[in-house]
C-alpha cells in the first residue's frame, strides 16, 4: 500500500505539535488528581486531569480520522496498528520483567499478544475499529452532501450522550466502537471549509464547555455524594462526571475547539507519522504502566522523577518508530501479512477469505491442535481426580465446584501442566518416532500419577513427595493399601491400552511434519524445560517469578489443598526445590560457636547439682497415633455417667513430670512428630511444609538427637521399618538398634485388633517392654506404634 500524504521531512512546527501531543498523552502514565487537588481551587483542580484523560479519547480518534481521510485504507493499516502495538507491549513488559520481575503474570502477557481482546487499551481498539471501518466511512461521506454529513454526526453525537446518561466508562475494547463517531468526525472535518464565523462560534463554544464542566462536574460530584451519605441514593444510577464523559457534547465542543485550531497542522501530516502514536497510547494505557513508570526514582523529587520518566518515554517511542519504520516490516512473516492485507479492499473481504480458508487450516493442522487440545483436557483431568468429588475447598467453609474453580482460576496452571506434557511427548516421540505410543505413554503417566496421589491422599493427606520414590521397594505393603479390585482394574486398563497402541500404530499411523532434527531439537528444549522446577522455589529468580506467573504458587502449608490446585504434575515439581528455611541474619560458625559456649556454661552450672545423669536412666518416648485423651480432644464431649476410660493415664500426672506436647496434627504426621520429639524443635521453623526425615536428615552423615545422651538407644516400631527412611535416619541418629518387621530382630506377640493387618498396641508395647528388659542400666527407646 502506498504511503498517504508522503513527505519527506517534517517541518519545525509539525515537529513541535507532536511533541506537545506526546507529552500530553505520556502525562496521563501518572494520576494527577491529588497533585492538583493541592493546587489553589483545589476543588475544581483535581477534575482536570480526568477531563484530559477523555479529551484525549475524543481527539486522538479526530486527529487520525483527519488524516486518513484522503482515500480508502486496506485493512492493512489496521494490522500495522496491531502489530506496532504488541511488539511495543512485548518489550515494555520485558523492560518491566526485568526491572520488577514479581509482577510478572501470565494473564497480563495475555493481554500482550491479544490488546484489544483484553481490553489493553480503549483507545488502541477505537483506532483499530475506525481504520477497518474507514472505506465504508469514506463512501457514506462522499455519497450525502455537506449538510447531511453534519446533521448525522451531530445527530449520533446527541442521541449517544442522550442514551447513555453519560455513563459509559470506556474501559472495555467494545466502548472502542464507539470512537469511530469521533473518527468521522475528523474525517468529515478535515475536506469541509470552516467560515471565519463558524470558527469563531466554535471556539467560543468549546471554551464556554469546557467552563461547564470546570464548575459543572466538581459540583455534580457534591450533589452525588450528598446523596449517597444521606441515603437517598441506594444504587450506582449515575456518574457526576458525566458532563466531562467522553461521549458528551460539552467534552466534544471543547475538544472540537482544539482541533480546528490546530486543523491545518493536522491534516498536513502523514499515516507514517501517525504510527508514531502508536506506542504513545500503549505507554499510556498499558495496565502496568503505573507500577512501571513509578519503580523509577532518579531523584528525591517525585515531581521531577515523572517529568524525566514522561521525556525518557517520549524518546523511547521515537526511538520504536524509527526502528519499525526501518526493520519491523522487512520481518519475513510480517511482510507476508502486510501484502495479503493488501490485497483485500476492506474488511468483508478478509472475513470472506477467512470463512473460506479456515476449515482448510484446521485440517492442514489437525494433528497439532488435537494435540494440543488433548494435552490440556489431559492436564485438566489430572487437577479433578485430586478434588473431592469434584469440590475443592477454598476456605475451611467453603468449597466451590471444582471444574468452575479449576478454569476460571487456575487456567495457566493447567497451561503449564500441558506445557510439561508436552515436553514429555516431544522426548517420547524422538526416542520412538511413534505419535500413538508417545501420546498413550504420555497419557497413560500422567493419569497413573493422578491416581497414585489420589490413593496417598486418601490414606495419608498428603501427595507423593520426590523423596518417596524409593518406597518402590516396598510394592509388597504398598499394593494392598491400594486394594486387590484397584489392583485389578490397572492391570486390565494396561491391557486395553496396550492393544489399543497396538491398534492405532497399525491402522492409523500418525507422522508428525518436521524432520529428525527439528525433532531433536524440541527434545532437547523439553529436557532444558524438565530442569527449571530446580529452581522453582528460589526466591527472587528468574524461572521463580515466571513459574509463579503460571499460578503455581504452592503454598506448602496445606499439601492436599495444594495438589488440588497445583495438580498432580506440578505439585510433584515444586518439591524438587525446597528451600529448607531463611538464613538468619549475622548467621556464621563464629555465632553458633558463641551460643553453644553460652549454653554449655549454663548447663554446666545446672549439672552440677543434679544427683543423677540421664544416661542412667530409662526413658521411652511413645509416639501412639491411636491415642488421645478424649477429655482434652477439641469438639468431643463424654458423658459424664460413662466411666473415664483414661483414668489410670491421668492419675500417672500426680506420681511423675507432667506436661503438654503441641502435636502439628491427630493420627498422621507420624514421622514430622517424631522428628519434633527426638530433636526438640518445631517443624514452625521451616520455610515449607516437608518431612524433615527424607529431605533433610540424609543430607547428613551425623543428626544429633535426644538419645546421643544415652549409651545405648533403640528404635521399635511393629511395621514396615523402611518408611521415611527410617533405616537410614536412625544409622544417622546413631541409635544401636532397630526393631521393625522384616529386620534381623524378631517381633514377638503379633496380634491383630478385628480384621486389621495392621500389629495393635498389645504388640507395640510387648516388644518395648522385651527391649527394656533386655538391658541393664540406662538406655533410650524411641516406640512408635
Amino acid at each position: 500500500m502506498s504511503e498517504i500524504n508522503k513527505k519527506k521531512s517534517l517541518s519545525v512546527g509539525q515537529i513541535i505539535c507532536i511533541i506537545l501531543a506526546a507529552f500530553l498523552m505520556l502525562v496521563q502514565m501518572y494520576s494527577w488528581g491529588k497533585t492538583f487537588g493541592r493546587m489553589p481551587l483545589s476543588t475544581l483542580m483535581r477534575f482536570v486531569p480526568g477531563m484530559l484523560d477523555k479529551a484525549t479519547l475524543v481527539l486522538v480518534p479526530m486527529v487520525f480520522g483527519a488524516v486518513y481521510s484522503k482515500k480508502k485504507i486496506r485493512p492493512t493499516e489496521a494490522y500495522r496498528f496491531w502489530i506496532i502495538a504488541v511488539v511495543t507491549l512485548v518489550l515494555l513488559y520485558l523492560v518491566n520483567f526485568f526491572k520488577r520481575p514479581g509482577s510478572f503474570n501470565m494473564w497480563k502477557l495475555w493481554g500482550v499478544f491479544f490488546p484489544v481482546l483484553t481490553s489493553t487499551s480503549v483507545l488502541l481498539a477505537g483506532l483499530i475499529f475506525s481504520i477497518l471501518a474507514q472505506p465504508y466511512l469514506y463512501e457514506l461521506q462522499h455519497r450525502i452532501t455537506t449538510k447531511q454529513n453534519l446533521l448525522l454526526l451531530s445527530a449520533l453525537t446527541l442521541v449517544g450522550f442522550a442514551t447513555s446518561a453519560g455513563t459509559m466508562y470506556f474501559n472495555y475494547s467494545i466502548y472502542g466502537a464507539y470512537l469511530i463517531l469521533y473518527f468521522a468526525w475528523g474525517m468529515f472535518l478535515a475536506n469541509v471549509k470552516i467560515p471565519k464565523k463558524v470558527f469563531g462560534w466554535s471556539i467560543a463554544a468549546g471554551v464556554f464547555s469546557f467552563f461547564v464542566m470546570f464548575i459543572g462536574v466538581p459540583g455534580f460530584n457534591g450533589v452525588y455524594w450528598y446523596q449517597r451519605l444521606s441515603g437517598r441514593s441506594s444504587v450506582y444510577s449515575w456518574t457526576p462526571e458525566f458532563l466531562s464523559n467522553p461521549a458528551s457534547p460539552f467534552l466534544f465542543l471543547m475538544v472540537l475547539a482544539a482541533f480546528l485550531i490546530f486543523r491545518k497542522v493536522i491534516v498536513s501530516y502523514s499515516a507514517k507519522d501517525m504510527r508514531f502514536f502508536i506506542p504513545v497510547i500503549i505507554f499510556m494505557d498499558a495496565p502496568i504502566i503505573g507500577g512501571f513508570a513509578s519503580s523509577f526514582r532518579f531523584t528525591n523529587s517525585a515531581g521531577f522523577n515523572k517529568f524525566l520518566m514522561i521525556v525518557i518515554m517520549m524518546i523511547a517511542a521515537l526511538a520504536l518508530n524509527y526502528l519499525y519504520n526501518r526493520f519491523l516490516f522487512r520481518i519475513k512473516p510480517i511482510k507476508k501479512t502486510v501484502e495479503f492485507f493488501n490485497n483485500h479492499d476492506n474488511l468483508a473481504e478478509v472475513l470472506e477469505y477467512g470463512w473460506k480458508n479456515f476449515p482448510a487450516w484446521v485440517v492442514e493442522n489437525r494433528v497439532r491442535l488435537l494435540t494440543w487440545g488433548w494435552f490440556y483436557i489431559l492436564s485438566l483431568v489430572s487437577f479433578l481426580i485430586e478434588s473431592d468429588n469434584l469440590r475443592i475447598q477454598i476456605t475451611t467453609a467453603t468449597d466451590i465446584n471444582a471444574v468452575i474453580f479449576l478454569l476460571g482460576t487456575r487456567f495457566f496452571a493447567i497451561i503449564l501442566t500441558a506445557i510439561f506434557l508436552d515436553a514429555m511427548f516431544a522426548i517420547f516421540y524422538f526416542i520412538t518416532t511413534r505419535y500413538w505410543t508417545s501420546t498413550i505413554l504420555v497419557s497413560v503417566i500422567t493419569i497413573g500419577w493422578a491416581i497414585a496421589n489420589k490413593t496417598k491422599l486418601n490414606l495419608r493427606g498428603e501427595p507423593i513427595y520426590p523423596t518417596e520414590l524409593d518406597e518402590i521397594v516396598n510394592w509388597k505393603t504398598l499394593l494392598p493399601m491400594v486394594g486387590q479390585q484397584k489392583v485389578i482394574m490397572i492391570a486390565i486398563a494396561l491391557v486395553i491400552v496396550i492393544a489399543l497402541t497396538i491398534f492405532l500404530e497399525i491402522k492409523f499411523p500418525i507422522k508428525k511434519k518436521g524432520s529428525w532434527k527439528r525433532r531433536g531439537i524440541w527434545a532437547l528444549l523439553s529436557l532444558l524445560l524438565f530442569m527449571t522446577p530446580a529452581r522453582f522455589n528460589h526466591d527472587g529468580g528468574i524461572i521463580y517469578h515466571i513459574n509463579r506467573g503460571f499460578d503455581n504458587k504452592q503454598s506448602f502449608r496445606n499439601p492436599e489443598r495444594d495438589i488440588q490446585i497445583n495438580g498432580p504434575v506440578l505439585n510433584f515439581l515444586n518439591y524438587f526445590d525446597l528451600q529448607i528455611m531463611n538464613k538468619p541474619s549475622n548467621y556464621s560458625k563464629a555465632t553458633i560457636n558463641h551460643l553453644n559456649e553460652k549454653y554449655g556454661k549454663i548447663a554446666d552450672e545446672i549439672n552440677k547439682t543434679r544427683k543423677n545423669t540421664l544416661k542412667d536412666q530409662t526413658i521411652v518416648y511413645n509416639l501412639s497415633e491411636s491415642f488421645v485423651d478424649p477429655y482434652t480432644f477439641p469438639t468431643v464431649k463424654i458423658d459424664p455417667k460413662v466411666p473415664n476410660p483414661v483414668r489410670f493415664i491421668q492419675s500417672m500426672k500426680d506420681r511423675s513430670t507432667y506436661g503438654s506436647m503441641l502435636s502439628a496434627g491427630y493420627g498422621g504426621g507420624t514421622a514430622n512428630m517424631e522428628w519434633e520429639t527426638l530433636t526438640g524443635f518445631n517443624m514452625g521453623m521451616f520455610k515449607s511444609t516437608l518431612t524433615p526425615y527424607v529431605q533433610i536428615v540424609p543430607k547428613y552423615d551425623f543428626y544429633p538427637t535426644l538419645g546421643m545422651d544415652f549409651n545405648y538407644k533403640s528404635a521399635v516400631h511393629p511395621f514396615i521399618g523402611t518408611y521415611y527412611s527410617r533405616v537410614e535416619d536412625y544409622k544417622r541418629f546413631k541409635f544401636n538398634k532397630f526393631v521393625y518387621l522384616g529386620s534381623k530382630y524378631k517381633i514377638i506377640d503379633q496380634k491383630k485388633l478385628g480384621k486389621s493387618s495392621y500389629n495393635s498396641d498389645f504388640t507395640t508395647y510387648a516388644n518395648c517392654l522385651k527391649q527394656i528388659n533386655s538391658m541393664k542400666g540406662g538406655q533410650f527407646i524411641n516406640l512408635i506404634s
